[in-house]
């Protein structure tokens, strides 16, 4: 077998393999692992949710319409959980399509977080 026609994942251990081939392997799948349109949120997120809702809480993954949330701490937890409704409408609306059908908010470190003030 050839070096081009090996999967990127079947490599011997040292080998390094072309940016291309992964970003080829990645596109020759059937679905991708990511939706693209998705990721769109992490830039729009702030417009989306508001100042101080940003503040505490930030996207942290999506997968099949279900979002994972990242915020401060538990009593930002229990706030959001109250107004997650109101939160996917806002984001569908920023994205401009039914993109997420639930939220799950988990209390953890958020990177990116807006300084406070």
């Amino acid at each position: 077998m050839s070096r081009g026609s090996r999967p990127f994942h079947k490599k011997r251990h040292g080998d390094l393999t072309h940016i291309g081939e992964v970003v080829e392997a990645i596109f020759a799948q059937p679905s991708y692992p990511v939706d693209l349109e998705d990721m769109k949120l992490w830039k729009l997120w702030d417009e989306a949710v508001g100042a101080e809702i940003a503040n505490h809480a930030r996207p942290s993954s999506i997968k099949k319409g279900v979002l994972v949330v990242k915020v401060s701490d538990s009593v930002w937890l229990q706030e959001l959980e109250f107004r997650a409704q109101e939160i996917i409408e806002r984001i569908n609306s920023v994205l401009q399509r039914e993109a997420i059908r639930k939220i799950r908010f988990r209390v953890g470190d958020l990177k990116g977080r807006h300084p406070e003030g």
